[in-house]
């Protein structure tokens, strides 16, 4: 009825609504996780620059008392109690390192950078700063050897006229995790969401669809003309004031076809005004007994009813008599006259037609425009046809079916039409087929249109 493209109330509710939810939340999500990020990488700054003061000042203590274990067991014991902390290192100004430890490495390659001394552009910089003075000397970067992303802070540690630097890398990896895990939990709390809201946009529109398909469907069955059926949608808002009005048009439709029904049975009226179709159709659903009178300009007939059902009719006029489906097929070209319904006794009626009102209605309406389309070739009985002494090129070629022949025969050169209509063995609507088609083949002309 809509065609391929349809889409649903109910699907373009529930779209809309997960597509308004998944904006909303990943937005939110978004500016939360970024702040979280922000408050984890603040947090870890706030805890190397403490944990690096804290270790540089302990050494400048050391130092000045001339405890020299104490710094290799200071570094070993900040890497074992701080588990983000990667490697520490306590160096000279000169770069020659005094203290080493990586959790990474095994004691010879401990050794062999103890050795090698401090070669690093940064642990040059942070030897720089620690000759003097200053603040903690701290850079973030990712570190290729382990493949991870480092806070590296240095601390000046100044003993009389000695300078020495304290450095200590922090791993970002719990910080990468629980970021990693923050963007889990929002795409699990997104996807809970909307599924969430398209279950409710889903309850919700087919609160709101259900009633609109209900009264779809009673819509169609008045179309249908069945008037009896009540429209049973019964709700507060405005589609039970559209259900409300709906049903209203409905008795009144079903009270007026009532009215006309009893003009149409009891009083004489026009086929301009209430059309031949519309007329069968009535009394065939009213289920009927009797007879419907039909007078024209040049012909009178009937047509009988029993309990709806056609079983008969007949035509007497200046064409001839008929009788059976022809004489229904003949009322449908009439363009004027007048019909009475008698409610009589038809038991000594003869059952003439056995179709359906339905087929000789359809029927009726399809040789009508039939007609039509021939009339427009063959105007009037009036007309004269002619054999073609100069048919077309290919006419030779056409295949006349029996019937076709027979009625070409019946020209004889030139007739009338209505005198090949009179004489033809077939009726008079195939008939006219046939003489059309002659006619469109070019084996046949008309004279006198």
């Amino acid at each position: 009825m809509f065609g391929s493209r349809f889409i649903s109330l109910t699907t373009k509710l529930a779209s809309l609504i997960a597509l308004l939810l998944m904006i909303v939340i990943s937005v939110s999500n978004y500016f939360q996780i970024r702040r979280l990020a922000e408050f984890l990488e603040t947090g870890l700054d706030e805890k190397a620059a403490a944990l690096t003061s804290t270790v540089a000042s302990n050494c400048a203590n050391a130092l000045a008392g001339g405890d020299m274990t104490f710094l290799d067991r200071s570094i070993k014991e900040t890497l074992r109690d701080h588990a983000d902390t990667a490697y520490g290192v306590i160096a000279k100004e000169d770069g020659s390192i005094v203290v080493y430890h990586d959790k990474g490495k095994t004691d010879a390659q401990l050794e062999e950078i103890r050795r090698a001394g401090l070669t690093d552009k940064f642990s040059k910089e942070a030897v720089e700063k620690g000759k003097v003075a200053s603040p903690l000397y701290r850079n973030a970067y990712h570190d290729p050897e382990r493949d991870v992303d480092v806070l590296d802070m240095a601390g000046p540690v100044i003993v009389g006229d000695q300078r020495w630097v304290v450095r200590l890398v922090f791993s970002k990896v719990e910080v990468q995790k629980a970021k990693r895990a923050a963007w889990q939990t929002s795409a699990l709390v997104t996807a809970a969401f909307v599924l969430v809201g398209v279950l409710v946009a889903l309850f919700v529109s087919r609160r709101i669809t259900r009633p609109i398909s209900l009264l779809v469907q009673d819509a169609a069955a008045i179309a249908q003309g069945n008037l009896e059926k009540e429209i049973t949608v019964a709700t507060t808002d405005e589609i039970g004031i559209l259900a409300h009005a709906f049903e209203k048009m409905r008795t009144s439709l079903k009270f007026q076809f009532k009215e006309i029904a009893k003009k149409a049975m009891g009083l004489e009226g026009d086929l301009d005004v209430f059309a031949l179709p519309d007329l069968l159709q009535l009394v065939c659903s009213s289920g009927r007994t009797g007879q419907l009178i039909m007078d024209g300009p040049a012909d009178r007939g009937s047509i009988f009813f029993n309990a709806g059902e056609i079983i008969h009719a007949e035509l007497q006029g200046e064409g001839g008599e008929f009788r059976g489906p022809d004489a229904v097929y003949r009322f449908f070209n009439w363009t004027d006259g007048s019909f009475k319904f008698d409610s009589i006794d038809i038991s000594a009626i003869p059952k003439t037609i056995s179709v359906g009102w339905q087929h000789l209605i359809m029927e009726g309406a399809r040789q009508t425009d039939e007609m039509d389309r021939i009339k427009q070739v063959i105007p009037s009985e009036d007309c004269v046809v002619c054999v073609e002494e100069n048919p077309p090129e290919g006419t030779d070629e056409i295949r006349l079916t029996v019937e076709e022949l027979q009625v070409s025969i019946l020209v004889q050169g030139r007739k009338r039409v209505g005198d090949v209509l009179q004489q033809s063995s077939f009726d008079e609507f195939d008939t006219y087929q046939m003489l059309y088609r002659l006619v469109s083949a070019g084996l046949l002309r008309i004279e006198g249109r």
